[in-house]
Parts: structure tokens; C-alpha cells; sequence
């Protein structure tokens, strides 16, 4: 059920999705891992494109703390800017055509590390 009700909100009225996605939380029915099963790339973009803020809800449904083999070699950064610090990349930054940006989704439930091989 939750399945075919996901797939007609993303389908013909995305806006439900935050709201649908928290009545699911509430009662603990929808793990990530779960979500991840149910949404396609493709949904995703779709969702993006008829309801920023359903994509928002949508991909925090998604998103989880990943398990760290070794949290004291490699932490997961808690977030990260890309804006320029310096004068000289701000004034780049200002000069320049903006970048695009490419995204990689890779399917990993474990940030993993070698520390043998370090």
C-alpha cells in the first residue's frame, strides 16, 4: 500500500508527499532503506521538478547516518562549502560563468575506509 501510494503522489500530486512521508514516520512504517526500494532516480528528478519542497521531504525520507568502520580515520563531515574564501576567488568567482555541477549517487549503506593500506 505504501508502495502504490507513494507512486501516485509522485505521479499525480507530489505535494502530498511531506505530509504523507511524516504520517509514515509517526508510526515508524518506512525505514530509509525502505524508501530507497521504492524511489527511482527518476521519481526523484519529477518530484524536484513539480515540488521543491516534496523533493526536501522526499530526500530526507532517503537519507541516513551511514555506519563508519573507522570514524577516527575518515569522519563524515558534518557539511561543506565550496564558496570562495580568498579575494582572489571571490573576485574569480565574480569573473567567471558559474560551473555546472554533476551528482554522483552511489548505493552504500557503510563509509568505509582501508586502513591497512594507509
Amino acid at each position: 500500500l505504501v508502495s502504490q501510494s507513494l507512486t501516485t503522489f509522485i505521479r499525480h500530486e507530489p505535494k502530498c508527499i511531506p505530509s504523507f512521508i511524516e504520517r509514515l514516520k509517526e508510526h515508524d512504517l518506512v525505514s530509509a532503506d525502505d524508501f530507497a526500494k521504492l524511489v527511482h532516480v527518476s521519481d526523484l528528478c519529477r518530484v524536484l521538478l513539480a515540488s521543491p519542497e516534496a523533493a526536501d521531504a522526499l530526500l530526507k525520507a532517503l537519507l541516513q547516518t551511514p555506519l563508519v568502520e573507522s570514524r577516527g580515520w575518515h569522519p563524515l563531515p558534518s557539511r561543506v562549502s565550496f564558496a570562495p574564501r580568498t579575494y582572489w576567488e571571490k573576485l574569480q568567482a565574480a569573473l567567471s560563468p558559474t560551473k555546472e555541477c554533476y551528482a554522483l549517487y552511489k548505493k552504500d549503506k557503510t563509509w568505509k575506509y582501508n586502513t591497512k593500506s594507509f
